[in-house]
């Protein structure tokens, strides 16, 4: 008997032992998970799903003060947002937030992050790059909206952007985003003038043809 019993209570050692080894193990995966996702809502827009300005200033205060490597920032302006919200309502705004944060996310990769860093404006920071690969993805950019727009898209999609690029940046990634920004909002005021040039001249056009 004695021994029937000691083996008994050895069996269920056992069992309780590899049920709490299992249990911890859940809750170890657990915990992971939620610090996976924590991480994730931490640095994702919720949204959009791309990367938020929080992520975007730690990015750019990790190459202004620890790292030093050659930069390129592009800052990306969502034209015609508030014209769509009053329009067509806020709904229809934020499809155009999302359509434009799918475009521009398809150009990330280990040396690009696209990331959300207001209502309607979104930056591409590109590091250990050339000015070269910067201006390319400015083409790049603009020759793939014009065949997006050309599709059968419920939204057309009109970005201003403006780009920055350094060698060297510690030290010099709050000039960058500043140059950029200039770029960006010339960028802005020419289109306006080239719609408002080709508005003019249409309606003259039509004065002319209605004589």
């Amino acid at each position: 008997m004695f021994a029937v019993g000691l083996i008994s209570g050895l069996i269920i050692g056992i069992i309780v032992t590899s049920l709490y080894h299992k249990e911890k193990v859940r809750a170890c995966m657990l915990q992971s998970s939620l610090q996976k996702e924590l991480l994730y809502n931490t640095s994702h827009d919720y949204m959009t799903k791309i990367y938020n300005r929080a992520y975007f200033e730690q990015e750019v205060s990790k190459y202004n003060q620890d790292v030093d490597v050659p930069v390129g920032m592009i800052l990306c302006d969502l034209d015609e947002l508030k014209y769509i919200n009053d329009q067509m309502g806020h709904e229809a705004g934020d499809e155009l937030i999302k359509s434009a944060a799918q475009f521009l996310n398809q150009y990330s990769n280990e040396h690009i992050i696209v990331s959300r860093i207001g209502g309607d404006e979104f930056t591409i920071l590109m590091i250990n790059v050339e000015e070269s690969n910067v201006i390319q993805l400015m083409k790049q950019i603009d020759y793939e909206l014009m065949k997006y727009n050309l599709e059968d898209n419920t939204l057309t999609l009109k970005i201003s952007k403006g780009y920055a690029y350094t060698d060297c940046s510690l030290g010099n990634m709050r000039q960058l985003r500043i140059t950029a920004d200039k770029a960006m909002y010339q960028n802005k005021r020419l289109r306006k003038s080239n719609l408002a040039t080709l508005f003019i001249r249409d309606r003259e056009e039509r004065k002319v043809s209605s004589r």
